[in-house]
């Protein structure tokens, strides 16, 4: 089944199932925080860090200014970086943590 409007992408992030809320540019925002770790292998070690990014409807975000607004999780402030919407109402927004 297809995810038709905002209300079903809405559920798709209920924070009593998989998403969670946060705060984003003074509002509150449910979606999917992910931290992916990656390695890159530099030739005589390895560099590692991490991608964290959050999922969530790009209805709700369609105020924010990228490179100035932020995200705050768990009291961690992170500033967008990016925003990349997939076509389907859905986006997903790069962080770096701050």
């Amino acid at each position: 089944m297809a995810i038709e409007d905002d209300t079903d992408r809405a559920t798709f992030f209920a924070t009593d199932e998989h998403g969670e809320t946060v705060v984003i540019a003074g509002g509150n925002v449910n979606g999917i925080f992910d931290n992916a770790y990656f390695s890159i292998a530099t030739g005589n070690a390895d560099v590692a860090s991490s991608k964290p990014a959050f999922i969530c409807r790009a209805a709700d975000v369609s105020a924010i200014v990228i490179g100035t607004s932020t995200m705050i999780r768990f009291g961690t402030t992170y500033r967008i970086v990016n925003q990349e919407p997939d076509g389907t109402g859905m986006t997903v927004l790069i962080l770096e943590r701050q």
